[in-house]
């Protein structure tokens, strides 16, 4: 449930209808975060796509790698809709659910190497507007290419948005349980 009103699932066609059904037979059900777009449909169609190809693609850093910046920004932005489902998607990506809590609740006592803590603090810098040549420099020599770095960045924008969206529209938890 979100502030505003969404499309309800008898009411959905269209986008709509086709943002569901890939929803569903995607996830088994569909999440509130597309449920949130439905009122523009344009908007659902470009936001799925960018999820898609930023988190779902095959790409430099490995799904479990995406899930702890999705997991450490939305803890930092006090997102609980957005650290509930990443914090349970990091551990379906294979890391030990003790330390998928630790990530989320503090990352930086949480037993992760130097590289993926560089990563994380990187992706919650409290303000990037400081980013410098010297943070890009330090996940170099922690090991990160250049491609994986703005892999990292472009994720961590990515829940910057998502967050600021659940949060300011009010997004709960669905119940998936009957699902």
């Amino acid at each position: 449930m979100t502030f505003i009103q969404t499309v309800s699932d008898d009411a959905a066609e269209g986008l709509v209808k086709s943002a569901y059904d890939a929803s569903r037979e995607m996830y088994g059900h569909v999440y509130e975060t597309t449920r949130m777009l439905s009122p523009w449909p344009e908007a659902l169609v470009v936001e799925a796509r960018r999820y898609q190809v930023l988190m779902l693609n095959e790409s430099e850093l490995s799904r479990a790698q995406k899930e702890m910046i999705a997991t450490a920004v939305s803890a930092k932005n006090r997102c609980v809709y957005c650290y509930t489902h990443h914090m349970a998607s990091m551990i379906n990506a294979g890391i030990e659910a003790s330390l998928a809590q630790a990530i989320r609740d503090d990352y930086t006592t949480a037993a992760i190497d130097s590289k993926h803590r560089a990563m994380v603090e990187f992706a919650t810098m409290e303000r990037p507007d400081r980013a410098s040549q010297d943070h890009v420099d330090t996940l170099r020599k922690r090991g990160w290419s250049d491609r994986q770095i703005l892999e990292i960045v472009m994720i961590a924008a990515l829940f910057e948005d998502y967050n600021a969206r659940v949060n300011l529209l009010g997004l709960e938890l669905e119940d998936t349980s009957d699902d």
